[in-house]
């Protein structure tokens, strides 16, 4: 068993599962009659009201069936499956569609997030709720694919210019029946440089999706993305934790090769192997182990490990708690581009970014409307 400091706990306490949760990614995971036990322990009818239980409930539903659990133990668990099935369908339609689109064009897409993990992580659609598809671009290629989405009935949410490509990482498109496309030409939210692009590009893979062939990431990069998504947002939901347990199933041992790179790229040492150890000694998910090998022999940087002390000791939401996840997004970026991550960069950085998504549900955008 490998051993785990307190300060490895430290950034991550704000994202625990609580009580509830726990149990209820128990019943999602675990292959036996603890998913059992645990399903037992779930009030459902307070799980099913708010969303951060709720979107546990498909996985869970699909595992205890797959159990031998009654589906008429089931009916809410069932119909959280229901639905989100119908939605996804329509969404992945949706998304192989423009993928298409985008290559008959030359435009090199991949999926991320959800829709990428509901078609290759998960055992079925239907269980990995997603509001949204989010599909990553090349820079270069931005306008062309938003003057293609828009050609494909689908309404930009802003529209893309010059400033809105340096500051921003994604926008919104939304069609009349609801789809709701995500094109990003950054991976991330404030990550918004070259070395995290073409780190996450160079590591895609296909996958097989409504009948198409789709680009995803590869389990390490994507991985790495989901936790640094979740991070970055302050208290995120639930199914995060669900993403990084699933991703693991899939995990190769050239993974664990990329991973430390990654790792000290996104400055997410710490973060991991607090989350990591939470999954397997918490929870009861399997970590390959060379994981933990890998973790343990990259060395977090000193800002790193400041960042994490503090932020082990704020409220997740708290104006104090957005701005020091600001500043590690921008002393990754500062670090990434070979730059002095100075308080007058940071400030140019924060509002830069903020001024065009002020709509973004983002930590950045927390720390600007509580500065209003």
């Amino acid at each position: 068993m490998h051993q785990l400091t307190g300060l490895d706990y430290a950034y991550v306490p704000p994202f625990w599962p609580t009580a509830e949760e726990r149990a209820l990614l128990q019943a999602a995971l675990l292959g036996d009659d603890r998913a059992v036990a645990a399903w037992a322990t779930v009030d459902v009818a307070e799980a099913v009201r708010t969303y951060p239980t709720w979107s546990l409930l498909p996985l869970a539903f699909f595992n205890l069936k797959s159990l031998g659990v009654s589906m008429l133990e089931l009916p809410d668990a069932a119909a959280a499956f229901s639905a989100t099935s119908v939605k996804n369908n329509k969404l992945l339609s949706a998304a192989a569609e423009v993928v298409r689109r985008f290559a008959e064009v030359g435009i090199s897409s991949v999926l991320l997030k959800g829709s990428a993990l509901a078609v290759s992580r998960y055992p079925a659609p239907g269980t990995r709720p997603m509001f949204d598809v989010d599909i990553m671009v090349r820079p270069r290629q931005a306008m062309a694919a938003a003057a293609l989405l828009v050609e494909m009935g689908f309404r930009p949410a802003i529209q893309l210019s010059d400033p809105v490509l340096r500051t921003r990482a994604s926008a919104q498109f939304v069609r009349s029946d609801g789809v709701d496309i995500d094109l990003h030409w950054h991976a991330l939210g404030g990550y918004v440089a070259d070395p995290f692009d073409d780190a996450l590009w160079r590591g895609t893979e296909s996958v097989e999706g409504s009948g198409s062939a789709l680009q995803q990431l590869r389990s390490a990069e994507q991985l790495v993305h989901v936790v640094a998504h979740a991070l970055r947002n302050g208290k995120p939901g639930s199914h995060w934790w669900l993403d990084v347990a699933l991703i693991l199933r899939s995990w190769e041992p050239d993974d664990s090769e990329r991973l430390s790179t990654l790792v000290s790229l996104f400055a997410m040492t710490l973060p991991l192997r607090g989350i990591l150890r939470y999954l397997e000694r918490e929870i009861g998910c399997d970590v390959p182990p060379d994981i933990f090998d890998v973790l343990a022999s990259t060395e977090p940087g000193r800002g790193e490990i400041v960042r994490s002390r503090i932020l082990g000791r704020l409220e997740p939401d708290s104006t104090s708690a957005a701005l020091m996840r600001s500043w590690a997004t921008y002393s990754a970026v500062a670090g990434a581009e070979r730059r002095f991550p100075g308080p007058f960069g940071f400030l140019r950085f924060t509002w830069q970014y903020l001024d065009s998504s002020s709509s973004d549900p983002s930590a950045l955008a927390a720390v600007r409307r509580k500065l209003k």
